[in-house]
């Protein structure tokens, strides 16, 4: 009998991983009507202010909220619907380069209008607007 060598363990294991498929799994929802995600919107956060303010987006559509402000801020449905908890603050690495701060991520699967603020600046406010 004749061993060939093939390589480290890591090359078998890529190999075998080969056949598999590279979709992504979503599950199955526990609700049959609610869509797979089919987009993501951008929010961002910034000299103390939601932008866009009024984001109107398609049913199932994931809306994305980044902290890129100096303090602690949050995404907050004034409805109880979702708190995003504290997005930490934006900074600098150590080279000196700007980094976000902390995001949070909601899908939004029913049509309406979802006002949200920031907890910690009660002047800050937007809405997302969901379409079918």
């Amino acid at each position: 009998m004749r061993l060939v060598w093939i390589g480290p363990p890591l090359v078998l294991a890529g190999l075998l991983a080969c056949g598999e498929s590279s979709s992504p799994d979503y599950g199955t929802p526990s609700n049959p009507n609610t869509p797979p995600p089919v987009a993501t919107t951008n929010v961002t956060i910034a000299n103390y202010a939601f932008s866009p303010a009024n984001a109107s987006v398609r049913r199932g559509t994931t809306v994305r909220w980044t902290n890129n402000d100096p303090v602690t801020h949050t995404a907050t449905s004034t409805d109880g619907l979702w708190d995003s908890g504290s997005l930490g603050a934006a900074g600098t690495d150590s080279y000196g380069s700007p980094t976000s701060g902390g995001s949070f991520e909601r899908q939004f699967t029913t049509v309406g209008s979802y006002p949200y603020r920031c907890r910690f600046h009660p002047g800050m406010t937007g809405t997302v607007t969901v379409t079918q």
